[in-house]
C-alpha cells in the first residue's frame, strides 16, 4: 500500500497527458521539486474542485511511489490564489469594460 503525503505546494508547470490528466510540476517546502499526474483533472467536476493553475498556492494529497518519478496526485485544495492582486485584477477589469463602454455623448454627430 502506498504511503499518502500532504504539503502546501505551488505549481510551477502544467502540461496535457492524454485526454484528461495533467502532469504537474510543483514546488513544496517540504520535499522540493515534485512532478505529479493529476488523473482527471482537466475535465473538471468533483474530481477538480480548483484548478490545476501556475501561481496558486495548494495543498496537495498524493501517494508517494518508489517505481516512479512521477507521483499520483490524490486530492488538491486551495490555499492562497493571487490573494488581493486577483481582486485588484477583476476590479479593473471590470472597471476598464465600463468605461469602455460609456458613449461621450458630447462627441456623437447631431441629428438635426
Amino acid at each position: 500500500m502506498r504511503k499518502l503525503t500532504k504539503s502546501n505546494a505551488l505549481i510551477l508547470r502544467r502540461i496535457r497527458h492524454g485526454d484528461s490528466s495533467l502532469i504537474i510540476h510543483a514546488f513544496t517546502r517540504d520535499h522540493g521539486r515534485i512532478p505529479f499526474i493529476a488523473k482527471g483533472a482537466r475535465s473538471g467536476g468533483k474530481r477538480s474542485p480548483v484548478p490545476l493553475i501556475p501561481v496558486v498556492e495548494l495543498e496537495f494529497i498524493w501517494s508517494t511511489s518508489t517505481r516512479s518519478e512521477l507521483q499520483l496526485l490524490r486530492e488538491w485544495s486551495l490555499v492562497d490564489g493571487l490573494g488581493d492582486l486577483h481582486k485588484d485584477f477583476t476590479k479593473d477589469r471590470k472597471s476598464t469594460r465600463l468605461n469602455s463602454s460609456h458613449t461621450d455623448i458630447s462627441r456623437m454627430p447631431s441629428s438635426a
